[in-house]
């Protein structure tokens, strides 16, 4: 009995263990924008096949965890001091998995959230600046990157599914689940108290699969 073949992969769930929230009113390379102290990739193929996956603490260089996000996540920055690894050795290997896919190959992104698509792009825009070059130097890899749909689970997919009512009395519109509530009422699972980012990983692929099971992206399938 010989082993399937590995597909090239088509496929990348995301996620960050960020420093705090994207700031919409700051520029993609300002310094305010948060960082990202644990960084997960996935690679996919439509079968559901893993061919790559890394997952690692990021070196702070300086920079601190915000409250809020450090009682959400518990990564704090004295952590990633002692056991990360250089955010740029990261972004090399996030860069090398979207090079996986030819450029003429559709590739889905795949988050939780739009921030982490957003926390990247800012990644890549100091990145590139600190080798002196343009701040969207890196941007044909990861936001206009050619044939590249960029999907996120919570809005409108887990939203619709979900059905939660807003906190806002006067909205009329369900409100964004939690990752632990829409994993639950997608998948039947919830990660644990102290979340592990391997286990929010295969999550939102299982997630992304069950909605692709249920329908949810014919526009996706079509391109």
């Amino acid at each position: 009995m010989t082993d399937a073949p590995i597909a090239i992969p088509n496929i990348l769930f995301l996620d960050l263990k960020t420093s705090g929230l994207y700031l919409r009113n700051e520029s993609i390379d300002s310094n305010q924008q948060p960082w990202a102290p644990y960084i997960a990739a996935m690679q996919c193929n439509d079968a559901g096949q893993v061919i790559n996956y890394f997952a690692g603490y990021i070196k702070p260089d300086s920079r601190m965890v915000k409250g809020g996000a450090l009682e959400k996540h518990g990564i704090d920055h004295k952590a990633c001091g002692r056991l990360g690894i250089p955010e740029a050795r990261a972004l090399g290997l996030l860069s090398d998995m979207l090079k996986v896919g030819p450029f003429e190959s559709h590739m889905k992104i795949v988050t939780y959230g739009d921030m982490d698509k957003m926390v990247i792009a800012s990644l890549f825009a100091r990145f590139a600046i600190s080798l002196n070059k343009p701040s969207n130097a890196f941007d044909r890899l990861w936001l206009t990157r050619p044939m590249t749909t960029f999907i996120d689970l919570q809005k409108p997919y887990a939203q619709q599914i979900c059905k939660l009512p807003s906190e806002v009395e006067t909205s009329i519109e369900y409100r964004w689940p939690r990752f632990t509530e829409a994993a639950e009422m997608i998948v039947g699972r919830r990660p644990g108290d102290r979340s592990d980012s391997l286990e929010d990983m295969l999550l939102l692929k299982d997630m992304y699969f069950e909605l692709d099971r249920r329908g949810f992206f014919p526009e996706v399938q079509a391109a």
